[in-house]
């Protein structure tokens, strides 16, 4: 069970619950529109545009919309991925803590979901990253156990024989990762 408070974007925010009103973007007040009217209230486009900024490095922008997305739509079948996306912008940038936390949620929330064993072997990936190799075991033995049959797997599996010593060049895998 995961004690961490969840992020803001990602709290139950029913009317009448005494929540704030959401923050006004300098667009907004300029009378633009938000990332989710921009987008027309549907979730592919808006998810489509937050994976395009990822993929065209912008990392902070795709945050920001994967964030709105995951707020705006939050029982969406796309949330998982969004999750998994908004990890690998901080593992892109060297915020491999930050990264761990959001790719953590996946088989948290998500177990079932084709993403989970892909957010495990990242977990795993980001805890090399940080030398905390104990940690980054334990992920991957968590990977094999509960997805052994997965692509990630596969690829865990050679990791954790690179961290155990069984291959040259211990820190190939890390760096690729």
């Amino acid at each position: 069970v995961d004690d961490r408070p969840a992020p803001a974007v990602h709290q139950d925010t029913r009317p009448g619950e005494g929540r704030q009103p959401p923050a006004v973007t300098q667009s907004q007040q300029r009378g633009g529109r938000g990332p989710a009217e921009a987008a027309g209230g549907d979730p592919e486009r808006m998810y489509a545009r937050a994976l395009k900024a990822y993929e065209a490095g912008r990392h902070e922008e795709a945050r920001r919309l994967f964030a709105v997305f995951l707020k705006d739509f939050p029982g969406h079948p796309l949330v998982p991925n969004a999750l998994y996306w908004t990890g690998e912008t901080w593992y892109d940038q060297g915020r491999y803590d930050k990264a761990g936390q959001a790719f953590a949620r996946v088989p948290q929330e998500h177990p079932r979901h084709a993403k989970s064993p892909d957010a495990l072997l990242k977990m795993a990936f980001s805890a090399m990253r940080q030398g905390r190799t104990a940690e980054a075991r334990a992920w991957l033995d968590q990977l094999e156990a509960r997805y052994p049959d997965s692509g990630a797997s596969r690829l865990g599996r050679h990791a954790l024989g690179r961290l155990q010593g069984r291959s040259g060049g211990g820190t190939m895998v890390a760096t690729h990762g």
